[in-house]
């Protein structure tokens, strides 16, 4: 939802459009700067607190952006063609340089990596204790299980309703040759 994929895909061509004459470099510190984030992120989360993190970070990333596009309506480009139409490294295309960096530190600490850091990182004890287990549930059936304290044994529940419902399905379907029936809750 940040759109870094497609900053990260689209860098060396927005770098060659605004006169970087090696876009592919510029491109690497860029990415460089993110592998390097990353690394500040896994030492910072765990004692400052992932919301703590977000928090503090994701205003960078906005204002990244927003400085992003103003420098970039300040670089002549042809609109028909997406030239430029001076070749020249300008001040706006250092400015689109400097604050696409800033916005990959801001994202390679925060929203980049600490989406990746769940449940996985905890032992197992607190796994099955705090959190319910919704594979093979649907949307709404995993919502229902939240409105149940931690969920764990209702989610328990309604799994194994789930799969009495399909192995009904299937005896249903062998014996009748191939029928469906309806599945619900």
């Amino acid at each position: 939802m940040s759109g870094f994929n497609t900053l990260m895909y689209y860098s060396a061509t927005l770098f060659d459009i605004v006169g970087f004459s090696n876009p592919v470099a510029v491109g690497l510190v860029v990415a460089g700067g993110n592998f390097f984030m990353t690394w500040i992120n896994m030492m910072t989360v765990d004692p400052f607190g992932r919301r703590r993190v977000l928090v503090c970070t994701v205003w960078g990333m906005s204002a990244g952006l927003l400085a992003v596009a103003v420098a970039f309506s300040f670089i002549p480009v042809n609109t028909e063609t997406l030239e430029v139409q001076d070749r020249r490294i300008s001040a706006p295309a250092i400015v689109v340089l400097v604050f696409i960096i800033w916005f990959v530190l801001f994202y390679g600490v925060s929203v980049g990596n600490t989406a990746w850091m769940s449940t996985d990182f905890f032992p197992m004890e607190v796994l099955i204790f705090f959190y319910p287990e919704v594979s093979g549930l649907t949307l709404e059936e995993t919502a229902e299980v939240f409105q149940h304290g931690f969920g764990v044994r209702y989610a328990r529940k309604l799994r194994k309703e789930r799969k009495d419902i399909i192995k009904a399905r299937k005896e249903y379907e062998k014996q009748h040759g191939g029928g469906t029936i309806a599945m619900g809750h």
